[in-house]
């Protein structure tokens, strides 16, 4: 086959000689929906996945005719099945090579048949004669739905396919049926909507319909071979987690409760009830031994109290525009001062990157806060600077939780930033092509609108 031919070129320009060959890889039908002429149908192709050691690259041709969108469905096979498996991805390599011998609408619905080859290929099972499938893949497992199943069914029987496999829900689908008409003069289309039952089309075909919700269902039915999923149980957050929680939790309430009498001396007794109600809250989830759910509500009171003290400040002021800017330049210094503490944090070394970066977060996350506050509401403005201020001084509360002694290079940390980076923009630009499937599918549904979809 000609694709097979290309992808041992591919296999030597990339690998040494003998570390892998075409025979490694795992073979499996795609189908997809084309124009011919005025009408839609449905076309069968042959795609082969082979996963190899690597540094997380994704090669893909498609010969002669490629779409975006189709390489966008092999990258997040690729992340999908990575994560089914329990594999590393940035240290594998995945090639996809799939003949396309005509212009097809669309890869998206290209996805889970491609995920679950790329888990044979990892696990070195063979597919099972007679499977062909439709169907997106989101970073879930979960499996999408598509268009155009009519059109693919048929194609997928005139291949001897037994087993087509569809995402759920799409039993019976609605499709289009344009009929032209003419008379005396003029020349009309007419068109009606029809409901299809895929498994009754199917049994006329001679093939078996079924339903499959996720990637693990496909891989069962296309394998005969079960992935196993490990299930979350006990705790969600760690023993040591709780452990480092405790202190910090400990110092917010004493500090949370310190504010709140500053303040209370400050404003009237009604304006502290909601700020009470939280504390109180936080103090039962402390006394439970909740201290991820009890700083979180001590954080909150002290943004309730520290913008009633700004605001309290700023009506007592006598230029109104000068107390603003004196807050604004007050919640930069502590951004500013949180900063050089992650600095200097930083300075010993790496640590603890997601402690770091769960830090840096805040601190940005504060410092967009007043760049795009509006001051057209004093008092709105006044609440947006509280908070940004608290949050800012979440930076700092951060780097007290971290135990971790082990040293994280920095350039390893830059180099899996830029990986995690590019998924992100091939799983945004397969979103898109998705978006335009989902809305095709949805389009031929009665009384839709696309604005139902989003």
């Amino acid at each position: 086959m000609k694709y097979l031919l290309f992808l041992s070129l591919l296999l030597s320009l990339t690998v040494p000689v003998g570390a892998i060959s075409a025979e490694d890889g795992v073979s499996v039908p795609l189908v997809a929906d084309y124009i011919s002429g005025d009408c839609e149908e449905g076309v069968f192709l042959d795609a082969f996945v082979v996963v190899r050691t690597g540094d997380g690259h994704v090669f893909v041709d498609t010969s002669p005719y490629a779409q975006v969108d189709l390489q966008g469905s092999a990258r997040l096979a690729a992340m999908v099945a990575s994560d089914a498996t329990g594999i590393d991805q940035a240290g594998h390599d995945f090639y996809y090579v799939i003949n396309v011998p005509s212009p097809i609408i669309g890869g998206p619905s290209a996805g889970a048949a491609l995920t679950v080859a790329t888990v044979a290929a990892i696990n070195n099972w063979s597919l099972v004669d007679g499977v062909a499938m439709t169907g997106t893949i989101s970073p879930d497992n979960s499996i999408g739905p598509v268009g155009a199943i009519p059109h693919k069914l048929e194609a997928a029987a005139e291949n001897g396919v037994t087993l087509f496999l569809i995402p759920e829900g799409q039993r019976r689908v609605t499709v289009l049926d344009k009929t032209e008409k003419s008379g005396p003069g003029f020349v009309f289309t007419e068109t009606k909507k029809e409901v299809i039952d895929l498994v009754e089309m199917g049994e006329e075909l001679g093939v078996r319909v079924e339903e499959v919700s996720d990637v693990y269902e496909a891989i069962s039915l296309m394998t005969g071979e079960q992935v196993l999923v490990e299930e979350a149980g006990g705790e969600v957050i760690s023993g040591d987690y709780i452990e480092a929680l405790e202190p910090l939790a400990a110092s917010l309430r004493v500090e949370a409760r310190g504010m709140y009498n500053e303040t209370a001396i400050l404003v009237e007794e009604d304006l502290l009830v909601d700020a009470e109600e939280i504390l109180l809250h936080a103090d039962e989830m402390y006394n439970e031994g909740n201290y991820y759910t009890a700083t979180s509500l001590y954080f909150n009171a002290m943004v309730v109290l520290r913008g009633l003290q700004w605001r309290e400040e700023y009506n007592r002021a006598e230029n109104k525009d000068e107390a603003l800017v004196g807050l604004r330049e007050r919640v930069f210094r502590q951004i500013n001062a949180s900063k050089m503490d992650i600095e200097r944090f930083k300075a010993e070394g790496v640590r603890d990157p997601e402690t770091i970066g769960a830090a840096e977060s805040r601190v940005t996350r504060a410092r967009q806060m007043v760049e795009h506050a509006e001051r057209t509401d004093p008092l709105d403005y006044i609440r947006i600077l509280a908070f940004a201020n608290e949050r800012a001084r979440t930076a700092q509360w951060w780097l007290t939780l971290t135990k971790s002694e082990l040293i994280v290079p920095e350039e390893e940390l830059r180099k899996r930033a830029g990986w995690y980076l590019s998924q992100a923009q091939s799983v945004t630009t397969y979103a898109e092509a998705l978006l335009g499937e989902v809305m095709s599918y949805h389009e031929t549904l009665p009384g839709t609108a696309g604005e139902d979809v989003i």
